[in-house]
């Protein structure tokens, strides 16, 4: 017990940890590097995690769901904590920001711009979206059927604004579809409508060149697959979906291709907590976590990539992955719809799936394109934040901290 307005010591230590652990970070990556995308100045392959040199790094605080302060498919993107953007990868349609067309694709970070106010970031297929500080939305790279939002299809090598609005607070990009949240709780999506993904109960071979609002508020978060598929949890707590249904993965347990083209409630739960974030192109299997540290996936298992230890080729409901895992940092999911990952509550890393180029993180224990139905762990502690990308690529976060600091 303390007197109002003054700090015990417990209290002391936890802020000076949650400080350590945005601002005081190492990245490490591993797995396929073809296009320099590991960012360790080279492009050979790891099957074990890697430093990225640098530092400085920001990550989004304990239970921050709106910053997405790393982004990554075959491009990376980061933002440090002194607001700077830095990306590296494949520069194929100036998706680096270098207002350079590339294809230069660049293997180690290198800045985009000057601007020290970028606040979080959203990588798709050769092509991002970011927002800054001021809440103004930014994009450039590739603008296939109006997927940068500009009411044009054409590509920008540089950041430019996306209308004139400054209520923008996070976005995630899929392969030719780009979503974005304002303050307000609504949701916001542009590029092609396939399948409905779009959301607007519109013909689904129809394109958005510019952002057209998604029916419905209080929107907390978006999980956008590159399988023209979107998930989002809305703010008291119930899941939603809609968008193609190849593979089940609206998790509405109905036949396969039984696409939607507006929202429609996964199951009648109230207690979704975080959803994975988007990544990898021919993504198929949504991941959330539900306020009581239990893992949910479903859609396409044909690797085990939903971690039920079987061959069973898919399920078109959320089905549980054993296990006690964080309600604080998300899941991620899964790169070619073939792996993903998950951190656990005491912070070590867990991986499953598709091993292609070393994935798997397991120094080459595990043998190329193996797979592996159940999570394995991924060498090291703690681990604080982790991504992986549609080209067989895996970045993690882990917090700088010595003995002496815990």
């Amino acid at each position: 017990m303390t007197r109002k307005g003054v700090w015990n010591l417990q209290q002391v230590r936890d802020k000076y940890l949650q400080e350590l652990w945005e601002y005081n970070i190492n990245l490490f990556s591993w797995g396929n590097n073809d296009a320099g995308q590991l960012g360790i100045n080279d492009k050979t392959n790891r099957s074990s995690p890697t430093q990225i040199p640098g530092g400085n790094w920001q990550i989004s605080g304990a239970g921050n769901n709106e910053s997405r302060n790393i982004a990554i498919m075959d491009s990376v993107y980061g933002i440090k904590s002194d607001g700077t953007l830095w990306a590296w990868g494949e520069n194929t349609f100036g998706a680096l920001g270098q207002n350079s067309p590339g294809p230069s694709n660049r293997s180690s970070p290198i800045q985009i711009g000057s601007d020290t106010t970028w606040s979080s970031v959203g990588g798709g297929y050769r092509h991002a979206t970011a927002v800054k500080t001021d809440g103004t939305l930014w994009s450039w790279g590739y603008n296939y059927q109006g997927l940068l939002g500009h009411n044009n299809e054409t590509n920008y090598s540089s950041p430019v604004q996306v209308g004139s609005d400054t209520n923008w607070s996070s976005v995630a990009s899929g392969h030719v579809q780009t979503f974005g949240r304002k303050t307000d709780g609504t949701l916001w999506a542009w590029g092609n409508n396939g399948h409905g993904v779009l959301g607007q109960n519109s013909p689904q071979n129809s394109r958005y060149s510019s952002p057209v609002q998604i029916p419905g508020t209080n929107w907390s978060e978006q999980y956008c697959s590159n399988q023209s598929t979107v998930t989002a949890i809305k703010t008291d707590g119930t899941l939603w979906a809609w968008g193609r249904n190849y593979e089940g993965q609206l998790g509405q347990n109905a036949p396969q291709n039984s696409s939607k083209s507006s929202p429609v409630q996964v199951g009648s739960g109230s207690d979704w907590a975080i959803l994975a974030r988007g990544s990898g192109e021919r993504t198929r299997n949504p991941i959330a976590v539900k306020t009581d540290g239990t893992l949910w996936m479903w859609g396409s298992n044909a690797y085990g990539q939903l971690a039920q230890n079987n061959a069973t080729p898919g399920y078109s409901s959320p089905v549980q992955v054993p296990g006690s895992w964080s309600t604080t940092i998300r899941p991620a999911g899964t790169g070619y719809g073939r792996w993903a990952s998950c951190i656990k509550s005491d912070n070590t890393l867990w991986i499953w799936g598709k091993n292609n180029h070393g994935s798997l993180g397991q120094n080459g224990e595990v043998a190329w394109e193996t797979s592996r139905s159940s999570p394995v762990q991924v060498p090291g502690t703690p681990w604080s934040e982790i991504y992986v990308t549609g080209n067989y690529s895996a970045l993690g976060i882990k917090p700088n901290l010595t003995p002496s600091q815990l």
